[in-house]
């Protein structure tokens, strides 16, 4: 008893310091069980919805539903070893926040059907936003350089790379 007790603070401490919701969907009943963490990530009160695979999929911004949904089925499938998708989710408040939702099958049917599947979510929003940001400033300096009549150079004195442009 002593060993199992030890083994779930291990595991609680471990999810706790790296910050991620758990979730645990038992297919067949459609019976989804979801950390206090998941629902601090897309600020809902802890059983603030009925955490079900439909919920899920709803939770999902619509440009990103239709590609989470099937690499999900392709997991569930056996076409893919484990479920890794990035994706922007509905918190209560209205706004989307950026996810990186892993899991994977752990049980399956003797026909091959999954029985279960478990996994957990990390807030990549402030990843996703200097990501933007990096990609908008790339198009600032590019543009910038384009309109520009001088030309460029850049040295790399690490790798020995060099990049010129034509002066027009």
């Amino acid at each position: 008893m002593w060993a199992l007790a030890e083994s779930e603070e291990r595991w609680h401490f471990a999810l706790s310091a790296n910050e991620d919701g758990v979730w645990d969907w038992h297919v067949q009943e459609n019976r989804t069980y979801v950390s206090d963490r998941y629902w601090e990530i897309l600020e809902y009160p802890p059983g603030g919805v009925t955490p079900t695979y439909e919920t899920w999929v709803q939770s999902i911004h619509p440009d990103d539903r239709d590609r989470v949904v099937a690499q999900m089925i392709a997991h569930m499938n056996g076409q893919i070893d484990n479920f890794r998708s990035e994706y922007r989710a509905l918190t209560s408040h209205g706004s989307y926040k950026w996810l990186l939702d892993r899991g994977r099958v752990m049980n399956r049917s003797v026909g091959g059907e999954p029985l279960r599947v478990v996994g957990t979510i990390s807030d990549i929003t402030a990843h996703k936003k200097l990501e933007e940001a990096f990609v908008e400033s790339q198009l600032r300096w590019r543009f910038a350089l384009e309109g520009s009549r001088d030309g460029v150079w850049d040295w790399n004195p690490s790798t020995g790379g060099a990049y010129f442009s034509a002066d027009r």
